[in-house]
């Protein structure tokens, strides 16, 4: 076998970790902050408050900054934000199939033209986590 194939071997529990993680938060964020307050908060007053919506994607924005601090490599980071929007997009496209409240008004047309969007800002967000944690390697090498 040759070494480029035993380190992708060696990678893909951390994808598959990564990805739990990604889901994780990604059902956390639908199930109690939107279900329990965007939605309720829509019920009860018809609006939703700022901060509501920031922390609707905090839970995300962490799950990717822990997933990118340990990423070395470019092409990781590709692959890691590729993986991690089709996982969230599937996921999306479930929740509509399911006729999940909140999702009713987009259809699978919209998630899947949505798909590269998540992918780039997934890739940015990875990214620059991947950035921060090798600086912080050189750092601490130096």
């Amino acid at each position: 076998m040759s070494r480029g194939g035993s380190k992708i071997r060696a990678e893909l529990p951390w994808l598959a970790v990564s990805l739990c993680g990604i889901l994780a938060a990604h059902a956390f964020s639908h199930f109690v902050i939107h279900r329990g307050a965007i939605l309720a908060s829509i019920a009860a007053t018809g609006t939703v408050p700022a901060w509501m919506w920031g922390a609707l994607f905090a839970p995300e924005l962490l799950a990717c900054f822990i997933v990118g601090w340990r990423l070395s490599t470019w092409p990781q980071v590709v692959v890691y934000a590729a993986a991690a929007a089709v996982v969230r997009q599937a996921c999306e496209l479930g929740l509509h199939a399911s006729g999940d409240p909140g999702h009713a008004l987009e259809g699978p047309r919209d998630v899947l033209v949505a798909t590269p969007v998540v992918a780039l800002v997934y890739l940015l967000l990875i990214g620059l986590a991947s950035s921060s944690g090798r600086q912080e390697r050189q750092l601490d090498r130096a």
